[in-house]
């Protein structure tokens, strides 16, 4: 569900969390499509089309009509359709843009109009699991706007009429700070309200996750609500410690967790504090580590990559992502020992991607695509082809990156289907990591990056540093670029051979959480709009699937030959 909004942010900061808190309202539910697409279905994904263009557009946000016009479609599918399934997410929706706008416009009528919208939600829709969330924000807008007394009104509702609700921790936390400068007539005290009997309403740290190898490693630590935590690298033994604050350790965390892959030993987790989890990884060799926290939910994650030498010695480990690869350039893969491709369907599961106007969904063409390219692969070479998903089922994005690395993939290939808020918008294009230079590229790397319920990305600029610094290391983007290019290429001339109108929308550029650390030359294929009545017609061609994985399956054979050709004359 919904995370906490802090109103307390700077207006930029608000409107880029906000958008990320915005996507989950919009990619929770996969849309329901049983032949023909419902009304309500074609003008909520044309409402979400709208929205997509005002978040990655600061030109549009600078207009105040372009928010209104937004607002209004959403408010006019829930009076149009109030029983639809989409009823509760469009006003939710609504009034979050509304909420948005009074942080730029401090405009009074804004604010009232979002209070109003999400009351009604509360009111129209008691047993939908946004109500606990609009009860929430309105007691932020309260909270904001100095209304103590309808603050702790709204946030006491949260936790007494949604008592199972996801947004009860975060109300219970806001009692305390609103207790320093309210007390209720009653002289009943916010603190103790609605603690538990031992005072313990603290974020858990419920999980730890990872994926091991003996050059790469990867640790996911779970928390069930946004944290501060702090690093620090020891000697002798080798150890890294990150230091959890206000949390508390969940009792499922019992034991070390045995490692043993000549990176790490193990992982230990601890109550150091009453309110601090200490995490310790006991290293055994390490040549850098990274660290990055993704939100909705929150959870850190930790890459310890022992692959990276320089001058033939380990450098030793960094946690500054300036740091992380800046001088530090590992020789090319030989392609001579080429074995393994990896190839990622994207989305799947509880993400359906994108939606056709016919129902047809992004997740169920990519995945058919992605089979039939596999099959293409271990049917005429001996390379090893490997699916991040062979059903419909959802996987985080720090895990696909994971399973290419931890396979040792020579070649990680994310298949996608475009979309556009242009109905007639066709073509084919393919990605690599690097910096937008477009709007167009930003979009889609937005889109893209928004990948389910919980894979919305942080929204400070901490991912952003990130990828930057993984940017640097130039043999990997190089190859990547090159290897778009020609997978670009052969789809085109491959398409085209059995297509009217195949559009080259070229090679480009975008930051792609997906692309993230993969270890080597990695791209995103943008296969066709499926937003476009004819391109999604086409994807229900099993001819057209069959095109498409046939002409990146010559495009990786391309690929191959001209960079073995390439190294052995250099």
């Amino acid at each position: 569900m919904l995370s906490a909004f802090s109103f307390h942010l700077s207006s930029f900061t608000c409107f880029f969390v906000s958008c990320f808190l915005l996507l989950f309202v919009f990619s929770v539910y996969p849309q329901n499509s049983h032949g023909k697409e419902n009304k309500y279905d074609f003008l909520y994904n044309e409402a979400r089309k709208d929205y997509y263009s005002l978040v990655n557009s600061k030109e549009l946000q600078g207009e105040r009509t372009n928010w209104l016009n937004c607002i209004f479609k959403f408010e006019s599918i829930h009076k149009k359709f109030p029983k639809s399934p989409v009823a509760d997410k469009s006003l939710f929706t609504a009034a979050r843009l509304y909420a948005e706008l009074s942080n730029i416009s401090s405009d009074e009528t804004d604010i009232k109009h979002s209070i109003d919208l999400f009351d009604r939600i509360t009111k129209e829709y008691p047993q939908s699991n946004l109500a606990d969330d609009a009860q929430y924000m309105i007691g932020e807008i309260y909270y904001k706007t100095n209304n103590y007394p309808l603050a702790y009104s709204s946030y006491n509702a949260v936790i007494d009429n949604y008592p199972t609700g996801d947004m009860v921790r975060q109300a219970k936390t806001k009692l305390p700070e609103l207790s320093k400068l309210y007390n209720p007539p009653d002289n009943k005290s916010p603190i103790a309200s609605h603690l538990s009997p031992d005072g313990d309403n603290l974020p858990i740290v419920s999980s730890i996750r990872y994926w091991s190898s003996p050059e790469y490693t990867r640790i996911v630590i779970d928390v069930d609500s946004t944290v501060i935590y702090t690093q620090e690298s020891l000697k002798n033994p080798d150890r890294l410690f990150i230091d959890i604050h206000n949390s508390k350790l969940s009792s499922e965390i019992k034991e070390p967790i045995s490692i043993n892959d000549g990176l790490l030993k193990n992982v230990r987790a601890g109550q150091n504090q009453k309110d601090l989890v200490r995490i310790v990884l006991e290293l055994d060799s390490i040549s850098s580590y990274s660290i990055i926290n993704l939100n909705n939910p929150f959870r850190i994650v930790i890459d310890v990559d022992g692959s990276l030498k320089k001058d033939g010695q380990e450098v030793k480990g960094l946690s500054k992502a300036t740091q992380t690869t800046e001088s530090i350039n590992p020789q090319p893969p030989s392609f001579n020992n080429i074995s393994r491709i990896v190839i990622d369907p994207g989305h799947g599961g509880k993400d359906s991607g994108a939606i056709g106007k016919r129902g047809l969904m992004e997740k169920t063409v990519v995945l058919d695509i992605a089979k039939r390219l596999k099959a293409l692969i271990e049917k005429n070479t001996n390379y090893k082809a490997i699916l991040t998903r062979e059903t419909d089922i959802f996987i985080p994005l720090e895990e696909r990156t994971v399973i290419a690395n931890i396979k040792k993939a020579d070649l990680f290939i994310s298949i996608h289907a475009n979309a556009s808020r242009k109905r007639d918008a066709i073509g084919i294009e393919t990605y690599f990591q690097g910096i937008p230079r477009t709007d167009e590229e930003r979009e889609t790397a937005a889109r893209e990056n928004m990948s389910g319920m919980e894979d919305r990305l942080s929204g400070d600029d901490n991912l952003l540093e990130f990828i930057l610094a993984d940017m640097r290391n130039t043999h990997k983007i190089n190859e990547s670029s090159q290897l778009a290019g020609v997978i670009q290429d052969s789809l085109i001339k491959g398409v085209s051979l059995k297509y009217d109108d195949i559009k080259n929308l070229g090679v480009k550029q975008a930051m792609f959480y997906v692309l993230h650390k993969a270890k080597m030359p990695s791209i995103l294929i943008e296969t066709s709009f499926i937003s476009n009545p004819r391109e999604e017609k086409r994807f229900r061609d099993y001819g057209y699937r069959d095109q498409i994985a046939l002409s990146i399956y010559n495009g990786i054979k391309t690929y191959i030959e001209k960079t073995m050709i390439a190294y052995r004359t250099e």
